[in-house]
């Protein structure tokens, strides 16, 4: 079968699916939109994941809006509550389905390979307390023995008046992955493509942040002043089991990320301009000491500084807008040599830069398309292409999508980078 009749018959089957479902009175959300009763474009720019203003907020201040009843207990000697519980479990899950094609058949690899479950989570998030609420989510992936711990973020959050004329919603923040906690999307955690083929092949080069997803632990304060000026600081530490003899990339001591950001709104439009960066000493592989406490062994430094941008603007009418996010990451890697110094290697500048424009039609469809680019200087890992990708939301909790990945240059090299492009089918349900 060649592609074209593959892309036939996906399409045919993705097509016959919608119309099934959209001519069934069935109606599924998640634990966020059960808690606030509310629908999932409150929240999301089109569907999920994207986040629009509302979603923004929510996620600002922890997580806590409810809209339902709650079991609650108050002290009688202190008149203070002393539990506060949502009326039904914050639980939702999600499964994904989906098949790659690969221009070219990868080593000891099957092609047009079809993973189901290719993702299956579970989700617990919402309130907690008045305070505190969550973001934890547990994953199997083809593959696995069971599920492991994915993207966490557990927030305390309040708001108050300064003067008046000021307002500050302000809190702490524990998460796994650093930019997890992001409001936006388009820092690393929560950027386009929303989801990408795990057999397809991928480029080497990536900034040493986007390396540390459910390896570290990390603590820190954010606050946003007047809906417009947004500060996050954290220290970040690796987690017990990647900081034994052995593991790799873990972190000395503490990491220290920080995050600022601008936004404001315009007669019919939105802006968001910020910047982001880690800084950390790491043992590449590590080591037992001499004296057989703790670890060691050589170590690098990363050096990451991020700029970023999110533009919103409705366009033909209320329910479409355009969306695009750009980032580029500057990022200084040095080692330690022989003498006990630190010189910049062979390695020594990476810089990513990456820009997508989505369109989101009526809540119904989402075209996107993106530029990504890697310069990796003596190391030659260069890589740069597009991601072309159309979604179709038969509900509002479904998403359908077909994606293209076409690479100009792969780890260096230009003459059989499309060797490396591939399609992506993906079927994508959260309940």
């Amino acid at each position: 079968m060649t592609v074209i009749h593959r892309l036939r018959l996906w399409l045919g089957c993705f097509s016959l699916l919608g119309l099934l479902i959209t001519t069934t009175n069935v109606q599924a959300i998640p634990a966020f939109a059960r808690q606030t009763d509310l629908p999932c474009t409150a929240c999301h720019n089109g569907n999920f994941p994207a986040l629009n203003s509302f979603g923004r907020q929510f996620k600002l201040s922890g997580y806590v809006l409810s809209a339902i009843n709650k079991v609650t207990q108050t002290s009688s000697a202190t008149s203070s509550s002393q539990l506060s519980l949502v009326g039904i479990p914050p639980m939702s899950a999600m499964v994904q389905v989906s098949s790659t094609h690969n221009s070219k058949s990868q080593p000891n690899q099957q092609n047009n390979d079809v993973q189901f479950p290719d993702q299956l989570s579970l989700f617990f998030g919402g309130s907690v307390t008045p305070d505190i609420g969550l973001f934890v989510q547990l994953t199997h992936s083809q593959g696995d023995a069971g599920f492991t711990m994915d993207n966490a973020d557990v927030r305390m959050a309040q708001s108050t008046t300064l003067g008046e004329d000021h307002s500050l919603t302000y809190g702490v923040d524990l998460n796994n992955n650093p930019t997890v906690e992001d409001l936006w999307n388009s820092t690393p955690v929560w950027s386009f493509p929303w989801a990408s083929s795990s057999v397809a092949p991928s480029a080497t080069a990536a900034p040493f942040i986007e390396s540390l997803g459910q390896n570290v632990a990390g603590l820190g304060t954010y606050g946003m002043l007047d809906n417009t000026y947004y500060a996050d600081v954290a220290l970040y530490r690796s987690a017990f089991v990647n900081g034994t003899v052995g593991s790799t990339n873990t972190i000395d001591n503490a990491a220290p990320y920080w995050r600022l950001a601008w936004q404001h709104n315009f007669d019919n439009s939105y802006l968001m301009i910020g910047t982001y960066g880690i800084y950390a000493k790491v043992y590449p592989q590590a080591q037992a000491t001499s004296s057989g406490n703790g670890i060691g062994g050589p170590t690098s430094r990363y050096f990451d500084r991020a700029v970023d941008f999110q533009y919103e603007m409705p366009f033909a009418g209320p329910n479409n807008s355009l969306i695009v996010h750009g980032n580029y990451t500057d990022e200084a890697r040095t080692d330690l040599d022989g003498s006990g110094n630190y010189s910049q290697g062979q390695d020594g500048r990476w810089k990513t830069g990456r820009i997508d424009t989505e369109f989101n039609i009526d809540s119904r469809w989402r075209p996107a398309i993106a530029w990504f680019n890697t310069t990796t200087g003596n190391d030659n890992l260069n890589n740069s292409g597009f991601i072309g990708e159309i979604s179709v939301f038969p509900w509002e909790n479904l998403d359908l999508s077909i994606q293209y990945r076409d690479y100009t240059k792969f780890d260096g090299t230009t003459t059989k980078a499309s060797d490396n492009n591939s399609l992506y089918l993906l079927a994508w349900l959260v309940i």
